[in-house]
Formats: structure tokens, C-alpha cells, sequence
């Protein structure tokens, strides 16, 4: 889980700039916080 929080700390220094990197970012948050919330749940 960490390395994947590293990985997006990473992208905005490798796409900068990029609507791309804003749409991943986007993504993997939003994938974070379910598995975060089907954590909270079980």
C-alpha cells in the first residue's frame, strides 16, 4: 500500500502538468479510500 502512495506523490514530478496525471490521481484516490472504507467495514 505504501509504494502505491509513493507512486502517486511521483506522478505529478513525472506528468506534470498532464490532465492524464489528474485523472490517476483521481482514480487511485478513489480506489484507496473504498478499500480503506471495505477495510473499516470488515
Amino acid at each position: 500500500m505504501r509504494t502505491l502512495f509513493n507512486y502517486v506523490n511521483l506522478l505529478p514530478l513525472i506528468t506534470k502538468g498532464s490532465k492524464l496525471h489528474t485523472h490517476v490521481h483521481s482514480i487511485i484516490m478513489n480506489i484507496l479510500q473504498n478499500t480503506e472504507r471495505v477495510r473499516n467495514i470488515q
